[in-house]
């Protein structure tokens, strides 16, 4: 593992994380990246009737807020690690 001084930095003195991506960052990201997909299938199947549809309709707005939770964490993750 390297240290802190051996980091490569932009001009702005932000660590440029594709040049050594850690095994914490890897996780993480594979963290996000499993709550999204539970997230999306958490959808069952097109609705076949309006009825349906209404439902799915109604289940719209949580799963929009569920969704930018996630992306408004994992930013933060992203911008921490910088």
């Amino acid at each position: 593992m390297q240290s802190i001084e051996t980091w490569v930095r932009d001009s702005e003195g932000f660590r440029v994380r594709g040049e050594q991506v850690t095994q914490l960052e890897t996780f993480v990201d594979a963290a996000f990246a499993f709550a999204v997909t539970r997230l999306v299938v958490s959808f069952d199947a097109m609705p076949d009737s309006v009825a349906e549809l209404y439902d799915a309709l109604r289940r719209l707005p949580a799963f929009l807020g569920g969704f930018a939770i996630l992306a408004i964490l994992w930013i933060a993750h992203h911008r921490f690690t910088e």
